[in-house]
């Protein structure tokens, strides 16, 4: 855990007056779970009120440290228990290839088939802020901006202001760099002769050369 360089700095902020603690969670194998309660934990407990960027790739339902009990998820439960589920769940294996993810005021009946989820052992979470609803699997990039109102005091704290200042600030930024980087490698690669692209067997017209066909 380090913090970000100045250049970062001026990026998320666009004044380079404070620092931003970066943590890079990737490759930690924690789930979802273990990664909601992690930022609000630094939200609401970091002793130091620190601005946080973090990232991450994470396991949709398998958890790595949380010993938790969210029926039907935990195969350790007993066949009498199972059997009497208070909460009436379909007792299924968990499906660990996905989870959705709510915002704080998301109404699943609204949102989501829930039926389907339960049917599908879909392990569905509401996360402590606000915002859409996601779903997430082992190849989906965690990005979560952790800012501080007195740190910050030309983003209002409204879901808008804050999404537009981090389309703006960050990930506008961030993707024209993608892009510029892809272009020039493309450009420096060697160009291919045409070639005939086939469909069901048959073949449907060319490519490269100069373009596509």
């Amino acid at each position: 855990m380090t913090s970000v360089s100045s250049a970062a700095c001026r990026l998320l902020s666009g004044r380079p007056k404070f620092s931003i603690s970066w943590l890079d969670l990737r490759g930690s194998g924690l789930s979802a779970i273990e990664r909601l309660a992690i930022e609000e934990m630094l939200l609401r407990h970091d002793p130091l009120s620190r601005c946080w960027a973090i990232v991450g790739v994470h396991e949709p339902a398998r958890n790595k440290l949380l010993d938790v009990a969210l029926p039907p998820f935990d195969s350790n439960w007993n066949a009498t228990i199972r059997e009497h589920d208070p909460f009436g769940h379909d007792m299924h294996e968990v499906n660990r290839s996905c989870a959705i993810i709510l915002g704080i005021g998301g109404k699943p009946e609204k949102l989501i088939d829930v039926k389907s989820a339960k049917e599908d052992g879909v392990l569905v979470l509401k996360r402590f802020s606000g915002g859409g609803t996601v779903v997430v699997d082992h190849s989906s990039l965690w990005t979560t901006l952790i800012g501080r109102t007195e740190m910050l005091p030309d983003v209002k704290p409204f879901p808008r202001e804050i999404m537009r200042w981090s389309a703006e600030s960050i990930f506008g930024p961030a993707f024209d760099g993608w892009d510029r980087e892809i272009s020039s490698e493309r450009s420096k690669a060697p160009r291919r002769g045409r070639q005939t692209l086939v469909f069901q067997g048959k073949s449907c017209g060319l490519s490269g050369g100069g373009g596509d066909t």
